[in-house]
């Protein structure tokens, strides 16, 4: 019989290890090398035998089921799962000589316990002599698990007597499963010194903690893995709703998705919003997700905090662990309105130095309240954020509120301002900004601005945005500051995708809505002339004529004179932009009689530069040289080398407008080289392709063609229509020179769409009056006749005397060429 029940044994381990090598196969993918599977069916064949000899060994012994019923909504968690259970099986694999420790860690209503719980389940046949389950308590109502109390109720589980001495009492506890193959699972674990204690010490038992804070003594420490959990992606919350709902999510995905994303995607909060909804069958799901977060972050009882299926009881007992410091940054974190922020941002809502902010932070992010988002930088759970205001209207006054947020919007301010420094040190930027005694984040240098003028465009629109609505006298300041920014946004942020325009566009709406909202006529004024010159880098010319019109009646209203002349001067420049000439010289000589030349030097000098423009189209080559050379002086002696760039350009475009190509060529070399100095990649494109094209009109065709094209690749990549539209006019007329007369026509249309997109009626005029000549080559004579005569009438409403003549021969040589 004894030899029977052994080769019984040896036979139903075989077969068991067989059965186990196939769920290995399935659940885990192949082993790396053929050593990896003898090792593991010999091991588990070995631990069949083993576990039955030590069975029949310790008949009687005591076996422990005590898993909490596995959660059948848990979904979406089964990379974590399958993470989680190769750490507690590692040692199966000779990975490992001691017990295999999990710890899994995440914010409050994450999910912890349930991926938890299923493991255990899944892996039980994997420890015979038991599961043992423990609430630590560490979080919660009651207090804390002292380690000798959870020492005596894991002691009573395996039916073992606890000594009354802590030291015999876990000595005990350490020999009673010492020769047992044990699942643990301790649950709700506040920090390592609760739990250390109690780890087993051999190699046949497996441990998972779950726990708030990150436990990182023990990561670091000990031989313990992490599995940290956030919330569910987009598809997994759907199914979980899904699940609970039922058909009216499958039918309103959007809703079903506003509803998740109302509970940041967060296992419990899920539930309980499925649940609500499953109640409540003739809402809507949309109605729900509006007024989901009362409910979620409501006590259920008056006067008490909420019981622990409350999303908000959950948040309180992180809360309320927490140190003074990192409590009053949790609570004061709510009144950043961007997406992220970092111990610069910590520090200025505490009113402290880095370090202190960088130590609160750490025990924000050990307690899961908060969460890496990038880099250095945190984020907070919108739903974490909704229930952090709350406490800080409960525990702040309104003074230390607005006194909190003023030093936010000082760090800001502070900031920006250094970075514009950095990008245009000519120029002063928010004189007196300063973020009191704190730290800024270190700018090094001009690439270092940049990216932060970058990263951080969404959180300084969000922070303005709040300054404006609060009344905080630093609203205005941003707009003064970062007016070069939004004017040449390629030119700062370095990169040709910049969204600067953009954000200029939306910042200034904001602005003017809140401003008009409070009849304040000089913010409005404000608002509507940096929202004009955002327009007008987008080429939306008609709707910048609309707004700086209105800007410039603002400012006569609230008497700001000087800043109604640079208003006009803007106002004009849109103008000359859409070929309205006379209107633009009419704008630029009422900004020039009441410009101060002993004011701002750089306002006087871009006036002298318009004038010299207007008067170029308009044909009076002498007033325009005048004006040029004047600007060209004023702004020169400013030392700032991206304005005197532009003054040359423009003094280089005067010059071969009116035939001075050796003049034009010296300007604009001298203009390309010193916008290489500033970085500024848009603005040197406009010379490039003003300089190529001239150096094709001296006869260096081949030079000059590659520049163009050059330039007007650089143009598109940056999204500059306005450029792109001259250099593909510029090309269209050199090849229609050379007689390569269809790839004019080709190049000539692509410039003639664009330029009517935008409203440039000024080189619409050009364009058309190109075309036409081209198309009298090509024998086109009614085609000719149209394109002159569309241009005729342009210019004739522009003021351009050179193009109108142009067109009227051109419509007398169709006309003769048809007779």
């Amino acid at each position: 019989m004894k030899h029977n029940r052994s080769m019984l044994l040896w036979l139903l381990a075989m077969a068991l290890a067989t059965v186990g090598l196939f769920v290995f196969l399935h659940d885990y993918g192949p082993a790396d090398t053929l050593l990896d599977w003898v090792g593991l069916f010999l091991g588990l064949a070995g631990f069949v035998t083993s576990t039955v000899n030590v069975k029949l060994a310790q008949a009687g012994r005591p076996v422990p089921r005590q898993l909490l019923a596995d959660i059948k909504m848990l979904v979406g968690r089964d990379g974590e799962l399958k993470q989680l259970t190769r750490i507690l099986l590692r040692r199966r694999r000779g990975q490992s000589g001691g017990p295999a420790v999990a710890v899994v860690t995440g914010a409050a209503g994450v999910g912890k316990t349930a991926l938890a719980v299923r493991c255990g389940h899944r892996l039980a046949n994997r420890f015979p002599d038991g599961q043992l389950y423990l609430d630590m308590q560490g979080f919660g109502d009651k207090p804390p698990l002292a380690t000798a109390q959870a020492a005596v109720l894991l002691l009573h589980s395996l039916r073992v007597p606890a000594p009354d001495d802590e030291t015999e009492l876990l000595n005990e506890y350490r020999t009673a499963i010492a020769d047992r193959r044990l699942f643990l699972l301790l649950d709700n674990v506040r920090d390592e010194a609760q739990v250390r204690p109690l780890l087993p010490t051999n190699a046949a038992s497996a441990i998972i903690l779950t726990s708030r804070n990150a436990l990182q003594g023990l990561v670091f420490n000990s031989d313990a893995e992490a599995v940290p959990l956030k919330g569910l992606n987009e598809e997994s919350a759907g199914k979980l709703l899904r699940r609970i709902i039922g058909e009216r999510a499958v039918r309103h995905p959007d809703q079903a998705r506003a509803l998740a994303a109302e509970c940041d995607w967060l296992p419990m909060a899920l539930r309980i919003a499925a649940e609500v909804a499953a109640a409540r069958p003739h809402a809507s799901l949309a109605e729900l997700a509006g007024r989901l977060r009362d409910e979620l972050l409501r006590p259920d009882t008056a006067g008490t905090v909420a019981t622990e299926r409350s999303v908000a009881a959950a948040f309180h007992w992180s809360y309320a662990e927490l140190p003074e410091t990192a409590a009053t940054l949790f609570r004061r974190l709510s009144l950043h309105p961007g997406a992220d922020f970092d111990e610069y941002t910590a520090a200025a809502l505490l009113d402290t130095d880095v370090t202190q902010a960088r130590k609160a932070l750490s025990v924000l992010s050990g307690a899961h309240l908060v969460e890496y988002a990038r880099g250095d930088s945190f984020r907070l759970y919108s739903l974490l954020r909704d229930y952090a205001d709350g406490l800080q209207a409960a525990a702040e006054t309104p003074q230390q509120r607005r006194a909190a947020e003023s030093r936010l919007i000082d760090l800001y301010l502070a900031t920006t301002a250094a970075c514009m420094d950095w990008l245009y040190p000519a120029e002063p930027h928010a004189a007196g900004a300063t973020a009191g005694q704190r730290a800024l984040p270190p700018i090094a240098n001009a690439d270092a601005a940049r990216r932060w003028l970058e990263d951080q465009r969404a959180n300084r629109f969000a922070i303005v945005v709040m300054a404006a609505k609060g009344k905080h006298p630093q609203a205005g300041a941003f707009a003064s500051t970062l007016w070069r920014y939004f004017v040449f946004p390629a030119a700062a942020a370095g990169s040709p995708t910049s969204a600067g325009f953009s954000e200029g566009e939306q910042l200034n709406r904001q602005m003017l809505a809140i401003a008009r909202q409070d009849d304040d006529r000089l913010g409005q004024a404000n608002a509507l002339m940096d929202l004009g010159l955002a327009l007008l880098q987008q080429g939306r010319h008609p709707e910048a004529v609309e707004t700086l019109t209105e800007a410039v009646a603002a400012y006569g209203d609230s008497q700001h004179f000087a800043l109604q002349s640079r208003a006009r001067s803007n106002l004009g420049a849109v103008l000359e932009g859409m070929g309205r000439y006379r209107e633009a010289l009419e704008c630029f000589t009422a900004a020039h009689e009441s410009a101060d030349p002993k004011g701002d030097q750089v306002d006087y000098g871009m006036v002298l530069d318009n004038l010299g423009v207007a008067y170029r189209w308009l044909g009076d080559q002498a007033a325009a040289t005048s004006y040029a050379r004047q600007a060209l002086a004023v702004l020169a002696a400013q030392a700032d080398h991206a304005w005197t760039a532009i003054a040359l350009t423009n003094f280089g475009e005067t010059c071969l407008h009116f035939g001075d190509l050796v003049e034009a060529e010296r300007l604009l070399r001298a203009s390309v080289a010193m916008f290489g100095q500033v970085d500024d990649p848009t603005s040197e494109a406009v010379a490039l392709s003003a300089l190529g094209y001239t150096l094709a009109r001296r006869g260096n065709r081949r030079e000059g063609m590659a520049m163009l094209r050059g330039a007007l690749d650089r143009q598109r990549e940056q999204k500059d229509d306005v450029g792109v539209v001259v250099a593909r006019y510029r090309i269209g007329v050199l090849l229609g020179g050379s007689g390569r007369l269809f790839g004019a026509v080709r190049q000539l249309r692509q410039a003639l769409a664009l330029a009517r997109e935008h409203s440039m009626g000024g080189f619409e005029t050009r364009i058309l009056n190109a075309l036409g000549s081209v198309y009298q080559r090509l024998h086109l004579r009614g085609r000719a006749a149209g394109c002159y005569r569309a241009a005729a009438a342009l210019a004739a409403a522009g003021g351009d005397p050179h193009e109108l003549k142009r067109a009227a021969e051109g419509v007398a040589n169709a006309a003769r060429a048809a007779v």
